[in-house]
């Protein structure tokens, strides 16, 4: 029998053998669907997704950048950038559908505000992916320096 090996996200789980359902006409079927975990995230990764997708656009990140100064109009927000109004109106929809930003109305203004609390989460998951990598890289550079040290004994 075949396998195949599947790899899950997370770096600290052992790859898994999964037998490879023969009964497929593509051939490509898995025989059971295993789930992806990542115990490192302790985070929605929904909200993570659209965190990250809300911030993949050079717009929204200045946009963002903009309403860490303070509150600020859809106008003011708008005047840098060469985009119509509706398109700056997308652009927020994003930005509040991910929990970035929160928009009050005072009469016929609408007055937008930085919420910090994605980004905060965001951040602390990419920090544990950096101290991961750290980890991993100092213990190559430990193993590097052995080599290197057993090489000039032997000589």
């Amino acid at each position: 029998m075949r396998f195949f090996l599947i790899g899950v996200i997370d770096f600290l789980t052992p790859i898994k053998r999964v037998p490879i359902d023969r009964s497929s006409k593509t051939g490509l079927t898995i025989g059971r669907l295993l789930p992806i975990l990542n115990h490192m995230v302790k985070h929605s990764s929904g909200q993570l997704d659209l965190t990250f997708a809300a911030m993949s656009d050079p717009i929204r990140r200045m946009i963002l950048a903009r309403l860490q100064q303070g509150v600020a109009t859809v106008t003011e927000l708008a005047s840098p950038h060469a985009v119509s109004l509706p398109a700056i109106s997308k652009h927020l929809r994003v930005l509040e559908r991910a929990g970035l930003i929160e928009r009050t109305k005072k009469g016929r203004i609408h007055l937008v505000r930085l919420v910090a609390r994605p980004i905060k989460d965001a951040h602390e998951w990419l920090e544990s992916y950096r101290q991961f990598w750290e980890g991993q890289l100092d213990a190559l550079e430990n193993y590097i320096d052995e080599l290197n040290a057993k090489k000039r004994r032997k000589k």
